[in-house]
Protein backbone atom coordinates (compact mmCIF):
# COMPACT_ATOMS: atom_id res chain seq x y z
CA UNK A 1 0.00 0.00 0.00
CA UNK A 2 1.42 3.30 -1.15
CA UNK A 3 -0.44 6.09 0.76
CA UNK A 4 0.68 8.89 2.21
CA UNK A 5 -0.74 9.29 6.09
CA UNK A 6 -3.44 11.30 6.90
CA UNK A 7 -2.46 12.48 10.63
CA UNK A 8 0.98 13.74 11.93
CA UNK A 9 2.76 10.68 13.28
CA UNK A 10 2.02 9.02 16.78
CA UNK A 11 -1.04 11.15 17.14
CA UNK A 12 -3.71 8.18 16.34
CA UNK A 13 -3.28 4.21 17.22
CA UNK A 14 -4.23 2.46 14.40
CA UNK A 15 -6.76 -0.42 15.41
CA UNK A 16 -7.60 -3.32 13.28
CA UNK A 17 -10.66 -5.34 14.16
CA UNK A 18 -12.73 -7.61 11.68
CA UNK A 19 -10.95 -5.91 9.19
CA UNK A 20 -12.11 -2.69 9.38
CA UNK A 21 -9.70 0.00 10.27
CA UNK A 22 -10.43 2.60 12.93
CA UNK A 23 -8.67 5.35 14.65
CA UNK A 24 -8.85 5.89 18.11
CA UNK A 25 -8.53 9.59 18.78
CA UNK A 26 -8.16 10.47 22.87
CA UNK A 27 -10.25 13.44 22.71
CA UNK A 28 -13.39 11.48 20.96
CA UNK A 29 -12.85 8.09 23.03
CA UNK A 30 -12.80 8.35 26.65
CA UNK A 31 -13.21 5.52 29.51
CA UNK A 32 -16.57 6.04 31.46
CA UNK A 33 -15.56 3.71 34.62
CA UNK A 34 -13.07 3.69 37.16
CA UNK A 35 -11.42 0.67 36.73
CA UNK A 36 -10.37 -1.74 33.98
CA UNK A 37 -12.32 -4.65 35.46
CA UNK A 38 -15.63 -1.96 35.17
CA UNK A 39 -14.60 -1.10 31.94
CA UNK A 40 -14.19 -4.70 30.56
CA UNK A 41 -17.70 -5.73 32.15
CA UNK A 42 -19.48 -2.59 30.15
CA UNK A 43 -18.85 -4.09 27.16
CA UNK A 44 -20.48 -7.33 27.36
CA UNK A 45 -23.80 -6.04 26.70
CA UNK A 46 -22.74 -3.97 23.67
CA UNK A 47 -20.51 -7.64 22.37
CA UNK A 48 -23.86 -9.41 22.90
CA UNK A 49 -25.98 -7.22 20.94
CA UNK A 50 -23.41 -7.58 18.18
CA UNK A 51 -23.99 -11.39 18.04
CA UNK A 52 -27.59 -10.98 18.49
CA UNK A 53 -27.58 -8.46 15.46
CA UNK A 54 -25.43 -10.83 13.36
CA UNK A 55 -27.40 -13.98 14.18
CA UNK A 56 -30.88 -12.46 13.67
CA UNK A 57 -31.43 -13.65 9.67
CA UNK A 58 -33.58 -10.03 9.30
CA UNK A 59 -30.80 -7.67 10.43
CA UNK A 60 -29.84 -5.38 7.82
CA UNK A 61 -26.66 -4.32 7.40
CA UNK A 62 -27.02 -1.18 8.72
CA UNK A 63 -28.05 -2.36 11.86
CA UNK A 64 -24.87 -4.91 11.83
CA UNK A 65 -22.33 -2.07 10.81
CA UNK A 66 -23.95 -0.27 13.80
CA UNK A 67 -23.82 -2.71 16.83
CA UNK A 68 -20.35 -3.46 15.65
CA UNK A 69 -19.30 0.08 15.84
CA UNK A 70 -20.75 0.23 19.35
CA UNK A 71 -19.06 -2.91 20.81
CA UNK A 72 -15.70 -1.77 18.72
CA UNK A 73 -15.55 1.48 21.34
CA UNK A 74 -16.49 -0.36 24.29
CA UNK A 75 -13.27 -2.53 23.28
CA UNK A 76 -11.49 0.76 22.24
CA UNK A 77 -12.64 1.90 25.74
CA UNK A 78 -11.04 -0.77 27.64
CA UNK A 79 -7.70 -0.54 25.64
CA UNK A 80 -7.19 2.88 26.75
CA UNK A 81 -7.83 2.61 30.05
CA UNK A 82 -5.73 -0.16 30.59
CA UNK A 83 -2.73 2.41 28.84
CA UNK A 84 -3.83 5.03 31.48
CA UNK A 85 -4.00 2.52 34.26
CA UNK A 86 0.15 1.66 33.34
CA UNK A 87 0.96 5.46 32.43
CA UNK A 88 1.72 4.66 28.88
CA UNK A 89 0.70 6.04 25.60
CA UNK A 90 -1.89 4.21 23.28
Amino acid sequence: MNRKPTSPPFSTWQFYSAGIKQNIYRHQIKPDKKSLAEECLDDLPAVAKLHAVLSDPKSTPEEARHALGFAVGELQENYLKFCDDRGIEP
